[in-house]
């Protein structure tokens, strides 16, 4: 086969193109600190970039969640902690209301006490996390529970509900974070509330025998709220440990993406100033390669 000059020049140019386009890359990923910047670079190493990213996304927002539903659990852990050291209050009430040594006013004052310990414990049971409400079931944003009518001997006021409100902290795994009315302050959401009542009820009217049966249901109260604390703590920990479990899968991920993207500066530069003396001698071969013409030929 003849070789001919613009076969040679073709070819030449061919190659001059592919040493400026290995120069072009190398100059990208200084800039850029990248091993990739476009598809074309590395299609099976993009892929795992892309996917890394994605793990680092969802990780990402499974501990915002996390967080959001721990909050949500110590704020609730702190309520039924307030609610427990109310009917102990109470308890030590309706003890002395018992001892029969009361008289009347006395046995008013003690009812006074006792109202204003079931309304505190109204608004206990109305707490509100990030302007939601704790004990309202998944309706979060209506408070759940009226104010008393002590013109009525029963307390009737819950009007939330007891469903549950869930997280997902995990693919395709979720965690009830709400402690309902009917956990925490007994059967309708009002039971530990009605109690009081009927204690204020019995104080008022002197009635030995029915503060003596208040007296045996509060222990089961607080029992109530203990039960409900405990598993609010078994809740966080459970959330501790997966975050955590996350934030260590997060680091390697890290790693694993830069390890993938991020270039080896001081390898990259040599490779530069390797592109870079070969497209400048490439430019000097062509320059002579191109510069006999048939006038040279003749002088």
């Amino acid at each position: 086969m003849r070789i001919t000059n613009n076969m040679m020049n073709t070819a030449f140019l061919q190659d001059l193109q592919r040493n400026l386009r290995n120069l072009d890359t190398m100059q990208r990923r200084i800039n850029s600190g990248k091993t990739i910047s476009r598809p074309s670079d590395d299609p099976v190493r993009l892929q795992q970039i892309l996917k890394l990213e994605t793990a680092l996304d969802q990780n990402a927002q499974y501990i915002r969640n996390i967080d959001d539903a721990h909050a949500w659990l110590a704020s609730t852990d702190a309520a039924l902690n307030q609610a427990g050291g109310l009917i102990v209050q109470v308890r030590g009430l309706a003890v002395q209301g018992a001892n029969g040594t009361n008289d009347e006013g006395a046995m008013n004052a003690l009812a006074d006490e006792v109202r204003q310990i079931a309304e505190q414990l109204v608004g206990v049971a109305n707490a509100t996390h990030a302007g939601r409400y704790l004990f309202a079931g998944n309706n979060t944003t209506e408070k759940p529970f009226e104010d008393i009518d002590w013109m009525s001997a029963t307390y009737s006021g819950f009007v939330g509900n007891n469903k549950a409100m869930a997280y997902e902290i995990g693919t395709g795994v979720t965690m009830v974070v709400n402690t309902t009315a009917e956990k925490a302050f007994g059967a309708g959401g009002t039971e530990a509330i009605q109690l009081l009542v009927d204690l204020e009820n019995a104080l008022r009217n002197d009635d030995k025998d029915a503060i003596n049966q208040v007296l045996g249901k509060l222990d089961q109260v607080e029992s109530q709220f203990l039960t409900a604390r405990s598993e609010v703590g078994a809740r966080m920990n459970r959330l501790e440990a997966t975050k955590a479990r996350y934030t260590e899968d997060m680091i390697t991920y890290t790693a694993l993406k830069s390890q993938a993207e991020d270039v080896d500066v001081a390898e990259t530069i040599m490779y530069l100033k390797m592109q870079e003396a070969v497209y400048h001698a490439s430019l000097a071969v062509g320059a002579r390669l191109m510069q006999p013409t048939l006038v040279d030929f003749l002088r």
